[in-house]
């Protein structure tokens, strides 16, 4: 053997048990699976869209769902498939009770407050958050930068409750998109006294 190897031999040794340790420190756990009662009481029928996993000790997870009630909600479960819905497609939003017509980008932070963006009816759209939910951006709000806000998606909700999400915009030049930030205040960056800040 050669010294070269009589010196690495030991680090590689210590690297491959550390990472048998780590392996087999991993488990699978089953959050939902298809043809189990949902927290609506009726069946899951689909999973939509990416599952998004919080720091929650109990691995709390907020995913897009359908029932076989037809029913298309975002679900915050754990994985004991314990939880609720944050919102469901049809139910009446905070936004003057305008119901929600489409739910996207589900997210979840360590305190088990989630996140999303919809489309409401009569064309219009936001982001909200929360339980019970609550504004957090409109349609039609005023962007920093200027211009207006448009269409939304990236919803993502951090631990100590900010939002970020990308949004289009209208009547802000060649600056037809962009990343902001909710935060502070009530959380209401559309009407209350939250602060929306532009990112990128």
């Amino acid at each position: 053997m050669s010294k070269k190897m009589r010196l690495i031999g030991p680090f590689l040794a210590l690297f491959l048990w550390g990472f048998t340790e780590v392996s087999q420190a991993a488990t699978v756990e089953t959050v939902a699976i298809k043809g189990d009662p949902s927290p609506t009481g009726s069946e899951y029928k689909s999973f939509l869209e990416r599952p998004v996993v919080s720091d929650d000790p109990t691995n709390e997870v907020a995913f897009l769902g359908g029932t076989e009630d037809k029913e298309k909600c975002i679900f915050k479960v754990d994985d004991a498939n314990a939880g609720d819905t944050a919102a469901c497609q049809g139910e009446d939003s905070p936004f003057d009770g305008k119901d929600y017509v489409r739910l996207s980008d589900p997210s979840i932070n360590a305190g088990g407050e989630a996140a999303w963006s919809a489309k409401l009816v009569g064309g219009w759209r936001g982001v909200f958050k929360g339980d019970p939910p609550s504004v957090v951006s409109l349609l039609g709000d005023a962007a920093p930068g200027g211009g207006l806000l448009k269409e939304f998606s990236l919803a993502v909700i951090t631990d100590n409750s900010k939002v970020v999400y990308k949004a289009s915009l209208t009547g802000a030049g060649d600056a037809n998109q962009a990343l902001f930030l909710c935060s502070d205040g009530d959380g209401d960056c559309s009407s209350g006294t939250g602060d929306l800040d532009e990112l990128v």
